[in-house]
Parts: structure tokens; C-alpha cells; sequence
């Protein structure tokens, strides 16, 4: 079994195993979103994904899986 958490809070990192987990710069991503908005027509979609600074910190709370065969 594998575990990953959101928002990479320190206290991860010093867990039993320490936790893997997303790291989002939540006040860079807010920034973005809200550009994305200002730049859009009043009832034009948002159709943007951001997918960027996300990144995975690995730790020791997951695993590959396991090879059978």
C-alpha cells in the first residue's frame, strides 16, 4: 500500500514512514487563477488546467508495485 497526502506540510517529512506527498504553492496558484479569470470574457468557460508547480515529493510512504511473474 501506498500513501500520498496534498499540500506538502512540513511535518511530512519527519513522519514514520515520511509521507510522499503534492506540494502546491497555493498562493502562486491562486495568483494564476485569478489572471486566467481576469483575462476571460464575463461568460466565456474557463477551459485552462494548471498543472504547474505541482510536484510530487517522494518519501518512504510509497512503493513501486509489486512484480509478479
Amino acid at each position: 500500500m501506498s500513501l500520498v497526502a496534498v499540500h506538502d506540510a512540513e511535518l511530512a517529512g519527519y513522519l514514520q514512514p515520511p509521507l510522499t506527498t503534492v506540494r502546491m504553492p497555493l498562493a502562486e496558484l491562486g495568483a494564476r487563477a485569478i489572471g486566467l479569470v481576469a483575462q476571460q470574457a464575463p461568460t466565456a468557460p474557463i477551459t485552462e488546467i494548471l498543472r504547474d508547480p505541482i510536484t510530487l515529493v517522494v518519501r518512504g510512504s510509497t512503493a513501486p508495485p509489486p512484480r509478479h511473474g
